[in-house]
């Protein structure tokens, strides 16, 4: 998250793409949150023991932050890792 921030800054990106980039941190933070609430119920569900029903939930929710991470890189490729890769070339070539 620093470093996604750091790279915005020195990119001097635009108010729409920081709202895109704030939002795909926002959105897998607050993925992760829930992903962890519902281990906990589940876990607490289940009273320790293996239960196939909770497992399914959890794998469910695991793959929502999955989907999360996922959205938040396609973010990061578009507004920051394809203008960083542009503008480090148009140095290295001395534009």
């Amino acid at each position: 998250m620093v470093i996604v921030i750091i790279v915005g800054v020195y990119l001097e990106l635009s108010l729409p793409a920081w709202g895109l980039v704030i939002f795909a941190i926002g959105f897998v933070l607050v993925a992760e949150l829930f992903n962890t609430a519902v281990e906990r119920i589940g876990d607490a569900l289940a009273g320790g023991k293996q239960s196939q029903a909770v497992k399914k939930i959890k794998d469910i929710s695991a793959a929502a932050v999955l989907m999360a991470a996922l959205a938040a890189l396609a973010i990061g490729v578009l507004f920051l890792l394809i203008p960083f890769i542009q503008k480090i070339l148009a140095l290295w070539q001395g534009d």
